[in-house]
């Protein structure tokens, strides 16, 4: 369940009936996923204070996707995360490790475009694929990946430490900004992403955002600036 940004997940009761209780008014979006079963497409409730909705979720029989993932020299790279994704986004990815071959097995797959990424140690795979029918296999070679260095800084230019850094698009990936604001987002593929981050006040109390648009080349080594805006009043 998702609500602003907040998450939660809870177990079936009595085999296949779910409750959650104080969510907080407005739009919430709700999902299932059960092991080798697709993920339910997901829903859209809006609740005024002090509504009950409700919400009938359909599982389907998923599909799977295994393969190899190999290291520049071509030998299997085990422990390798590989994230598997529909390219719309309609469901929520599937993550798995590779084993001590390069092996992997994703399940529970919907039908249609999916994104398959491959990572470890700063090095990235990716192909798109349409599942269609079980049994589809894909081979993914590691190459050396991009990176993303910069700074997060506040309204008045002073560096902003243990800020959360994340970077979406072609890939993804998170850091934490260090005492001097500094941050490496590492193992990136070419293209265009969103940076977000975030750093959480105590006193006064506040959460400071800010966004910055890349377009990621091979090569890129300049330093971005991130700067942190605080909540309008």
């Amino acid at each position: 369940v998702l609500n602003g940004c907040m998450s939660r997940e809870v177990p079936l009761e009595g085999g296949s009936r779910f409750r959650l209780d104080d969510l907080p008014p407005g739009d919430t979006v709700v999902g299932d996923r059960a092991t080798g079963w697709a993920p339910s497409p997901l829903q859209r409730i809006h609740l005024e204070p002090g509504e009950t909705g409700r919400v009938v979720l359909h599982l389907e029989p998923g599909l799977a996707l295994s393969g190899v993932v190999r290291d520049p020299g071509g030998a299997p790279a085990p422990g390798a995360l590989v994230r598997v994704e529909p390219a719309d986004r309609t469901a929520p990815a599937v993550e798995v490790l590779a084993d001590g071959n390069g092996r992997f097995a994703a399940r529970g797959l919907v039908a249609g475009d999916h994104l398959v990424r491959a990572s470890l140690g700063g090095r990235t795979a990716s192909a798109r694929l349409a599942l269609a029918a079980p049994g589809a296999e894909v081979e993914l070679a590691l190459a050396e990946g991009l990176r993303i260095e910069g700074v997060v800084l506040d309204d008045e230019g002073s560096p902003v430490g243990e800020a959360m850094v994340s970077a979406n698009g072609a890939s993804r990936a998170h850091a934490t900004a260090d005492a001097a604001g500094r941050f490496v987002l590492e193992g990136l593929e070419p293209g265009r992403y969103t940076l977000q981050a975030y750093a959480v006040d105590r006193d006064p109390p506040r959460t400071r955002r800010g966004v910055l648009e890349v377009e990621l080349v091979d090569g890129l080594s300049r330093p971005v600036e991130i700067r942190l805006r605080a909540p309008s009043r």
